[in-house]
C-alpha cells in the first residue's frame, strides 16, 4: 500500500511538472497552505525502537517574491514497527499477555508521535518565466515527541490502567532540527500545485517519564533521534501579490 501511495505521489508530481506554461508568471507574495504525508526511515536511537512510520501534517508559509518564505508546520507520526515489544515481563512470545482471569489477552504495539516545527525556506526558480517554482530548500528547528502506543483491553489487564500505563509508553521528546531538499511547483490559476522531496530530523530527545516500570529503573540518558524519507505536499496558494491577466495559465 505504501509503494503504491508513493509511486502514485511521484507520477502526480512528474505530471504536473512536465506541464509547460504558455505565459510567462511573475513573482509574486503567497501564503501556501499545504496539507503533506511523508514516509520514514528511522537512525540513531530512534532505529533501536521503530521502524519504518509514516506522517500527515500541515504547513501555513509565506513567501516574498516566490523566494524566500517562513512558516510552521504540524506533524502526526505513525507506525506499526516496535522493536521493544519486550517491556512486560508478562508478554508471551506469541504476542499475547496474560489478564487477570488467566486468559490471553492479544497485544499491539504502534508508534504514535508529533512534531511542530518552524521553518525559513528558501526557492530557487529553475527559469524566470516561472520564477515561483524550483528547487527548494528548507531549514527548520521544531519540538517532537513519541512514544509507544498498546492496543490493548486495558479492563482486562491491570498493567495498562490509567494509573500504570504511562509507566510503560517511554514517551520521549526533545528539540528537533529539520532540514529538506525537492522539487516545487507552484502557477497562478492552476489547480496542481505541489512539492516533493527529501526531508531529514534529528531529535535531540530524552525519555519524559520519571520512571519506567518495564525496567524498574529511569531512562535519563540523553536520545539522538534521526528519521529521513521522502515528503509530499500538494500546496493551496492564497496569492496577495498583484498579477494580471498576462500572468495566467490557459489550458
Amino acid at each position: 500500500m505504501v509503494r503504491l501511495l508513493l509511486t502514485i505521489i511521484i507520477f502526480l508530481f512528474g505530471l504536473c511538472v512536465s506541464i509547460k506554461p504558455v505565459a510567462a508568471q511573475k513573482a509574486s507574495n503567497v501564503l501556501q497552505l499545504t496539507p503533506q504525508y511523508g514516509a520514514y526511515m528511522p537512525f540513531g536511537n530512534l532505529s533501536e525502537r521503530f521502524g519504518f512510520s509514516q506522517s500527515f501534517g500541515f504547513s501555513g508559509d509565506y513567501v516574498w517574491g516566490g523566494k524566500l518564505g517562513l512558516g510552521l508546520e504540524g506533524q502526526y507520526h505513525f507506525g506499526n514497527k516496535v522493536k521493544e515489544n519486550n517491556l512486560v515481563n508478562s508478554l508471551l512470545s506469541s504476542g499475547f499477555m496474560v489478564a487477570d482471569d488467566g486468559d490471553l489477552v492479544p497485544v499491539g504495539f504502534e508508534q504514535r508521535g508529533m512534531s511542530l516545527m518552524t521553518w525559513l525556506s528558501k526557492n530557487f526558480p529553475f527559469s524566470p518565466k516561472s520564477p515561483n517554482s524550483g528547487f527548494l530548500v528548507k531549514v527548520g528547528i521544531g519540538y517532537t515527541l513519541h512514544k509507544i502506543s498498546y492496543n490493548v483491553d486495558r479492563n482486562a489487564v491491570p498493567q495498562f490502567s490509567p494509573q500504570y500505563r504511562t509507566g510503560y509508553d517511554r514517551l520521549s521528546g526533545g528539540i528537533v532540527f529539520s532540514q529538506f531538499i525537492g522539487l516545487m511547483k507552484v502557477e497562478q490559476q492552476r489547480f496542481a500545485n505541489l512539492y516533493l522531496g527529501i526531508e531529514l530530523q534529528e531529535g535531540l530527545t530524552s525519555n519524559l517519564r520519571p520512571w519506567d516500570l518495564a525496567t524498574n529503573t529511569a531512562l535519563d540518558a540523553s536520545r539522538f533521534d534521526v528519521r529521513i524519507g521522502l515528503k509530499f505536499g500538494w500546496i493551496i496558494p492564497v496569492w496577495t501579490g498583484a498579477s494580471t491577466e498576462d500572468d495566467l495559465y490557459y489550458y
